[in-house]
């Protein structure tokens, strides 16, 4: 049972071809998810910026995020974690910490089983006075933020709903 050269080094050429379109596969698919958590984030970005230019604002958002994301988080760099925080608020607070990051970054990414390339990102015009950090745990990857703002306070407040 002799095969010939060429039916070797087509086989040969299968094999490549079909790992190269895997690995492209995967490629795109990791790229997707990315893409998507930048959409997140600025679809984020930009409700907070019409309750910022509203006097008054009480609304409920819900944002699709990639799956393994568990919770996203606004953190007040400068100041410690809250007394009324969770343990796990406090420990993603220790977690993020320890990442590299800029300062002005108060936005966080918590996805333990996946890594992102975007774990950080500045959102404008948040409230961290009374609460850090203020995490808002997923629900089959979405997340359900109450974005409020009143005329008397002239930054935003965002909670879990």
């Amino acid at each position: 049972m002799g095969m010939s050269f060429g039916m070797i080094f087509s086989i040969i050429l299968i094999v490549f071809f079909i790992v190269v379109g895997g690995i492209a596969v995967n490629a795109f698919l990791k790229w997707q998810k990315e893409m998507q958590l930048g959409l997140a984030i600025k679809e984020l970005d930009g409700a907070i910026k019409l309750a910022f230019n509203s006097e008054n604002y009480d609304k409920t958002v819900k944002i699709s995020f990639p799956s393994g994301v568990q919770e996203v988080c606004f953190i007040n760099w400068s100041a410690q974690v809250s007394s009324d925080a969770s343990n796990i608020d406090s420990e993603i607070f220790n977690y993020a910490r320890k990442q590299t990051h800029k300062i002005e970054n108060n936005f966080f990414i918590y996805s333990p089983d996946r890594d992102y390339n975007i774990r950080f990102a500045t959102v404008k015009y948040i409230d961290l006075t009374s609460k850090n950090p203020i995490c808002i745990t997923l629900k089959n990857s979405v997340a359900s933020i109450k974005i409020q703002r009143t005329f008397e306070n002239p930054l935003v407040r965002v909670s879990e709903v």
